[in-house]
């Protein structure tokens, strides 16, 4: 019996306005003894978390979201040579809300987290937009995000 298949979704693009709240931003370098998980003898985590919350769309505003950016040497990797990267890449993180849990989860090029983190101290950066496909279930493929100083009430959907 042939199984029935739903239609493609459509290409569509979602912005999820945030204004932010609080943030926290924590950093540790040490010497990796678990060759097995990670051959690279040093590791480091840079993770900027963020308390914010929703201005738009409507469906979800209101809601208080945990933004949880991670700093990747991966990502600066590519960013600095996209000829060697795959063009596989079909998300910078992901979305999900459902009920009251709504959290994203991001990567950032490592180099950059100290820089957000002087910008949000000085209260240059208020905003961020998650640009992403639609929710599906609860989740959705994050493409691009964008902190700002000041809301962009152009772009509101």
């Amino acid at each position: 019996m042939k199984k029935k298949r739903g239609r493609p979704r459509a290409k569509e693009l979602c912005i999820y306005y945030i204004e932010i709240m609080e943030y926290e931003l924590s950093y540790s370098v040490s010497v990796d003894h678990l060759k097995e998980i990670n051959p690279d003898p040093i590791s480091e985590h840079a993770e900027l978390k963020i308390i914010g919350k929703l201005l738009s769309p409507s469906k979800v505003a209101g809601k208080i979201i945990s933004v949880r950016i991670f700093g990747s040497r991966k990502t600066l990797y590519a960013l600095q040579h996209p000829e060697e990267v795959t063009n596989d890449i079909d998300k910078i993180g992901e979305l999900e809300i459902r009920g009251k849990h709504a959290e994203f989860i991001g990567f950032a090029p490592a180099d950059m987290m100290s820089y957000l983190s002087s910008c949000l101290h000085a209260q240059k950066l208020r905003y961020i937009d998650l640009f992403s496909e639609p929710l599906h279930y609860g989740k959705a493929k994050v493409t691009s995000f964008h902190f700002s100083e000041k809301k962009d009430t152009d772009e509101e959907t």
